[in-house]
């Protein structure tokens, strides 16, 4: 555990200079540390490496629940995900295309009503998934709130 207390203070000490999403991390791993949670410490690893891979497991963790909530491949979605695309360049390649295919209408349907509160005609469903699915892209995975 002495280990763990030097990432610890290293990160208490850097905490400032993160992102507001790295902060958020670092305090999840903080909180792992201090619970003993994080059982492979690695007292090698920097906490800059900690909050990579935390941000990757929590990256996958998104992309699980988002393709289980609309039926897309979460393979193909990673694969976009990963390219950090924009706007402009979103639908080039084909795979964006190509992950609508997989659309579930009838979970997605499920979802979305139940995220807005608010029945979604039918004829809709495609075009909102749509929307959430392009979101979530250009978010970077970040799940709805």
């Amino acid at each position: 555990m002495r280990q763990g207390l030097s990432v610890d203070n290293e990160i208490k000490s850097q905490f400032a200079l993160l992102s507001r999403e790295e902060q958020h991390i670092a305090e999840v791993i903080l909180d792992d540390i201090l619970s003993g949670e994080l059982r492979d410490f690695d007292p090698d690893k920097s906490f800059f490496e900690y909050i990579a891979d935390y941000t990757c497991k929590q990256l996958m963790k998104n992309i699980r629940i988002f393709c289980d909530a609309f039926g897309y491949d979460p393979n193909k979605l990673y694969k976009i995900i990963s390219y950090h695309l924009n706007e402009e360049n979103l639908y080039q390649g084909g795979l964006y295309d190509e992950i609508l295919l997989d659309l579930d209408k009838e979970k997605a349907k499920e979802v979305m009503e139940s995220i807005e509160g608010i029945e979604i005609k039918s004829h809709r469903v495609k075009l909102k998934a749509q929307e959430y699915l392009k979101r979530f892209i250009l978010s970077e995975g970040r799940l709805w709130r």
